[in-house]
């Protein structure tokens, strides 16, 4: 869970990270905790697992090319 982390992409602002709750599998019982990353603008949250969340906060579209590129 060390990956550099970029800023929010709709604020800019320095992302917090942190756990979720703990929640049980309703199958067997299993406890989990989700890593949370989330804006403390609030203009975005995503969990997930440690590595999974982190990477998908850093995934940014990219800009749509135009004819002339």
């Amino acid at each position: 869970m060390s990956e550099e982390l970029k800023p929010c992409p709709f604020c800019g602002a320095t992302p917090h990270r942190g756990l979720g709750k703990i929640w049980h599998d309703s199958l067997h019982g299993d406890s989990h905790q989700d890593h949370v990353i989330k804006c403390p603008h609030l203009c975005v949250t995503m969990t997930g697992s440690a590595e999974g969340v982190a990477e998908r906060w850093n995934t940014r579209a990219q800009p749509r090319r135009t004819h002339d590129d």
